[in-house]
């Protein structure tokens, strides 16, 4: 059954399909046509305009490290045309180094955009929050090593954390150790704020 607000409907994905991969202003006009009772002709015009261009990234962050590491993971952006899959890309791989560098509690905001009045150039703004580094040292331990131990803490479970994670991290280490019969382990753990 022909129904007019469906078809109407689907225009309104085709534009946020094309807004997806950075066209901004599409502009898509549908035109329906009856030359018999029996059949209806559906005329899709697609005018796509100019893509937006990525011309700038700027990122808000206390801590100069992570300026300089998001500087570098972002450089491809810069010229290409604005898209989600693209930012996304890049919102991951910043999330991937937060992990591997262990700034577990660093969050990337969503991206601001701020286009230009053809709406073809957008400068790109993140704010990065919680930029702290954590270092782990242990003592005590000689059964396992500092390596075990930190694959024993699964740190990919508590980045992004907004409480302290030390608890946590705690009973993961005891856990290990009482999983192969260190039935009197103690763990205990020390928050401490250093600035290098």
């Amino acid at each position: 059954v022909f129904s007019r607000k469906e078809i109407l409907a689907k225009a309104d994905d085709l534009q946020n399909e094309y807004a997806e991969q950075g066209y901004i202003n599409p502009q898509i006009d549908i035109d329906f046509e009856t030359p018999k009772d029996t059949e209806i002709i559906i005329h899709v015009k697609v005018t796509e305009g100019q893509p937006s261009a990525i011309t700038e990234i700027h990122f808000e962050c206390a801590n100069p490290d992570i300026v300089l590491k998001a500087k570098k993971l972002s450089k491809y952006l810069i010229g290409s045309r604005l898209s989600n899959p693209s930012l996304k890309e890049f919102e991951t791989s910043m999330k991937e180094y937060f992990s591997q560098d262990r700034y577990l509690r660093a969050k990337i905001s969503s991206a601001n955009l701020a286009f230009n009045r053809e709406r073809n150039k957008v400068k790109i703004s993140y704010v990065i929050e919680n930029p702290i580094r954590y270092e782990f040292i242990f003592d005590g331990n000689q059964y396992f090593s500092e390596g075990h131990l930190i694959d024993a803490i699964e740190l990919e479970k508590v980045i992004g954390a907004t409480t302290s994670f030390a608890p946590g991290l705690a009973d993961r280490i005891r856990k290990a150790y009482l999983s192969i019969g260190f039935a009197n382990i103690a763990v205990d753990y020390k928050e401490k704020s250093f600035i290098k």
